[in-house]
């Protein structure tokens, strides 16, 4: 009751102040004048009626200030007083506020995008209904018979049928839904109005938008009715393929297109801010798990198995959506009862004896982990070294401030003069400092996007990752958040020293000498950090990868996916590699699964006859070529000969070694006419060595070569339905592109041409994660050194201005030009070091952190460690000379007269 009046008095008290203060005068007015009638009527003079009436109110100033103290809004008053202050005070000094809002924008502009980047990748929720409430489901084998692990190690799904996802999906009493998707996100080949093209496809439940929460931009989403064998086949396309295929024609729900040659119609297209739960794949279809299996898998190389129906494939990623008051340790257990009695039937096995794998349950909340897995590392190094940044615009503006505070000591003394205590001081001048990161932080907000575009451009074109950075509520916070921090941090320091009046000016000028000093360390550590890993991303772009990289240009077909199958499959790949060949400016052609490097691993078990033991299977690497591969990319063979054309699959299965290979199973023995099998004693694949080949690199650029093995696509037990084709220019690579695709429209415009690049744009393709470190290092370590010269150059600016009568005293004495230019430098000098002799430690510890990120390279390499200390040397000296220089030309006479 006492809230209900007392609240709307406060209110009108903050938001109408004047006239509440006007009421409260004319009360308290109101008072004095009866109680100086009363007295006057009592007969005492007038004069002295109002001194007693004064006295036994306690005085009108006195009296206002007790009533403004009981409305509560007191601290209110004096913060808007306090603002009001600040903004007059920084409107008298444009040119101050200017520089640290600068330093502050920058600093802060650079936290917030990184932030929105750790955000995006590790801490957002999937935009779909209540996130926190969906669960991974997940099993472990321990104790289960081998030969019926060994059929789904390291799948960790389920099967589709009644033994595992049907069991769980129509029998759990835990779950508001179930929901299945395909691991894997293989491409399609699709006909869109009357062209070919290609796109990345998802199998999922007819559940899973629904149990998701998850609604359709136009159209529908997928239901349980499409997911049947013989329901009609549809689709959803994602809003990135819908801009990119049909630039965003709502019109598009209905029609239909033609996945891997069988028309599917387009029922709906997914929001745009839905990329699935694992953010790792580009995702271009979301079909139903039966139409997946029936048309994806099938044509992909499972023959007529239908994945859905065989209880023995692993294959399917679940997720549920918990009931209310169900916590997922209970549902786990539940789901267990059901799994346990499914894998007991299917493994066959006696259940009083055999442990069954065991379901445990994760948040699905954010996504799968895959993706987070790939960028924890580099987005935390990148937040630690934006967060040294902020640390050096901080000094840099305690630097100022500290200066500011020295030239505002008369103002100071006057306010505790005038009865202003410390404390009240102190919560001035941090008014001051926390409008000046909030406008900062504001101005941040636009350097941070900018600094989100040129992140989103630097990764996208390379990254299946759908990089949304967005300045939205929760990365406002954070802005705000640390603004309000920074602001606390930088000018607490200040604040506290400018009310000690009686410091002496030579201790606050150790303080910003102190200051300069630590950003000096700072920007050693950045330097040296952005450095090493810039010269990884140049030792990994030159390393040598067994072949010539130039003048090579790569692209995919997946024939297969149409129909193409035996003869008919070898027939198009035959007729493709001699149309290319014939094309003027092309040099040679060849083909092969995977390519040359960077293709993913591909290695299997394999005896060699006369080396290895019984029962003993290395484990090696294989490529699968056809003829010309070695002269295409120009592989030198060591011995023997290379793949040709005469290998075909009814010619006698041979095979090219690399010396890797030879030197870890043969050593010094002849590796050619030994025979090398990968198949098993009832259905063999064995290839006669025919020839050896050097070494070049096969998966990851940051490898040695593996053990490989090179043998003619043909003579792999199943014929492969993709192809890489590598084709060597003459000249520029450019008019080969359109020659390309014309020829592979010539012999089946259905078959799209995949990933048309050079060898040098795929290479730099796999290392696109590296090139974004190192840019963004750099950028943060040139931005730190920037700021650090700011913050050098102020204080010495401001040390000449202090010490101009003493410089007029020296060269009225007889002091040169270049004696004061050396005193003054030398100051700089001192500083600087004293920096790079508490930084360089510091940065060569932080720098074997980065151990894991760098190739052919020592964290302690002198040369990175020498360029980073002579740049910070050079470049702060510079900042130096220029006041030193002005103290040299100082007038003696003028400076004389200087108070």
């Amino acid at each position: 009751m006492r809230l209900r009046h007392t609240l709307p008095l406060r209110l009108r008290s903050l938001f109408r102040g004047a006239a509440a203060d006007r009421e409260l005068d004319e009360e308290l007015r109101y008072h004095l004048d009866r109680q100086i009638d009363e007295l006057v009527s009592r007969g005492m003079e007038p004069e002295r009626a109002r001194r007693e009436a004064l006295l036994a109110i306690g005085g009108l100033d006195q009296r206002t200030e007790e009533c403004r103290d009981m409305r509560k809004t007191r601290v209110i008053d004096d913060l808007i007083r306090d603002l009001r202050y600040a903004v007059r005070t920084l409107g008298r000094n444009p040119g101050f506020a200017a520089v640290v809002i600068l330093s502050l924008a920058l600093g802060i502009g650079a936290n917030t995008a990184i932030f929105s980047a750790v955000d995006a990748v590790m801490l957002r929720m999937l935009p779909v209904k209540d996130p926190k409430q969906l669960v991974m489901l997940t099993w472990t084998h321990e104790g289960f018979p081998k030969e019926f692990v060994q059929q789904i190690e390291g799948t960790h799904g389920l099967t589709y049928p009644t033994v595992a996802y049907e069991a769980i999906r129509d029998q759990n009493d835990v779950f508001e839904g179930t929901l299945a998707f395909a691991a894997n996100t293989p491409a399609v080949n699709v006909g869109l109005r009357g062209r070919a093209d290609w796109a990345g496809v998802k199998g999922v439940s007819g559940t899973y938008f629904d149990t998701l929460g998850v609604a359709a931009l136009y159209g529908r989403t997928l239901r349980p009715d499409d997911d049947r064998d013989s329901a009609a086949p549809v689709t959803m396309v994602s809003h990135r393929f819908w801009s990119r295929a049909f630039a965003q024609d709502p019109a598009v729900v209905g029609t239909s297109m033609v996945v891997n040659g069988a028309p599917v119609t387009i029922v709906g297209v997914v929001p745009p801010e839905f990329y699935g739960l694992d953010a790792s794949t580009s995702i271009d279809l979301f079909v139903p798990l039966h139409l997946y299996a029936a048309q994806v898998l099938a044509t992909g190389g499972a023959g007529d198995l239908s994945w859905t129906n065989d209880p023995q494939t692993w294959w399917l990623s679940v997720a549920g959506r918990l009931k209310p008051g169900v916590s997922p340790a209970e549902a786990g257990a539940r789901v267990n009862l059901l799994y346990d009695r499914s894998l007991r039937a299917a493994a066959g096995s006696p259940a009083q004896t055999a442990r069954t794998p065991r379901v445990t349950t994760s948040q699905a909340g954010r996504g799968l982990d895959r993706l987070r897995n790939r960028y924890a590392a580099p987005l935390f190094l990148l937040m630690g070294m934006v967060g040294l940044v902020l640390l050096i615009a901080c000094a840099n503006v305690a630097g100022l401030l500290l200066a500011r505070a020295t030239a505002r000591q008369r103002e100071i003394a006057i306010r505790l003069s005038l009865g202003a205590g410390p404390f009240r001081l102190v919560r001035q001048f941090l008014t001051e400092s926390v409008l000046l990161a909030l406008l900062g932080g504001a101005a941040g907000l636009v350097c941070a996007a900018w600094i989100n575009a040129a992140l989103v451009a630097l990764l996208t074109p390379d990254s299946p990752l759908p990089l949304a950075l967005r300045l939205d509520g929760r990365v406002l916070a954070f802005t705000a958040a640390i603004s309000i921090v920074t602001g606390l941090v930088f000018g607490l320091a200040p604040a506290l020293r400018a009310t000690r009046v009686d410091v002496r000016p030579i201790v606050k000028a150790t303080s910003r000498k102190m200051l300069v000093s630590a950003q000096v360390a700072a920007c050693l550590l950045l330097l040296l950090c952005a450095g090493l890993l810039l010269r990884t991303l140049l030792n990994l772009e030159r390393v040598d990868v067994g072949f010539n990289r130039e003048q090579l240009v790569l692209f995919i077909v997946r024939p297969g996916l149409n129909g193409y199958r035996d003869a008919r499959l070898v027939g198009y790949y035959d007729e493709l590699q001699r149309r290319l060949n014939a094309i003027p400016y092309v040099r040679s052609s060849t083909l092969s699964v995977r390519p040359a490097v960077g293709g993913g691993s591909g290695s299997s078990g394999a005896t060699i006859a006369g080396v290895t033991k019984p029962g003993e299977r290395p484990n090696l690497f294989r490529h699968q070529v056809g003829a010309g591969y070695f002269e295409t990319l120009g592989i030198p063979i060591v011995a023997g000969r290379p793949i040709e054309a005469q290998d075909v699959r009814s010619a006698p299965h041979v095979a090219v070694v690399n010396r890797a290979l030879v030197q870890k199973h043969f050593g010094t023995v002849n590796p050619i006419g030994h025979v090398i099998d990968f198949g098993s004693a009832t259905r063999p694949n064995a290839f006669e060595i025919v020839g050896v080949a050097e070494d070049a690199k096969y998966d990851d650029l940051r490898k040695d070569a593996p053990p490989v093995v090179y043998a003619p696509y043909q003579q792999f037990l199943a014929l492969p339905t993709f192809m890489t084709y590598q084709v060597r220019a003459t000249g520029d690579v450019q008019p080969l592109v359109a020659a390309i695709e014309r020829e592979a429209r010539a012999v089946d415009p259905a078959v799209p041409v995949i990933a048309i690049q050079t060898q040098t744009d795929a290479i730099g393709r796999m290392l696109f994660l590296e090139r974004t470190l190192a840019a963004l290092s750099s950028f943060f370590g040139l931005l730190a050194l920037a700021l650090a010269c700011v913050g050098l150059y102020g204080t010495m600016a401001y040390a000449v201005e202090r010490r101009t009568r003493e410089i007029g005293v020296r060269i009225a004495l007889g002091a040169a030009g270049g004696v004061i230019q050396r005193m003054i430098l030398g100051e700089t000098l001192t500083m600087v070091l004293a920096g790079l002799a508490v930084g360089l430690p510091l940065a060569l510890a932080a720098a074997r952190l980065l151990r894991a990120q760098l190739f052919a390279l020592s964290p302690y390499d002198p040369v990175t460690v020498l360029t980073a200390v002579l740049a910070v040397l050079a470049v702060t000296i510079l900042a130096g000379y220029v006041p030193a220089r002005r103290a040299s030309r100082v007038d003696a006479m003028v400076a004389l007269r200087c108070e």
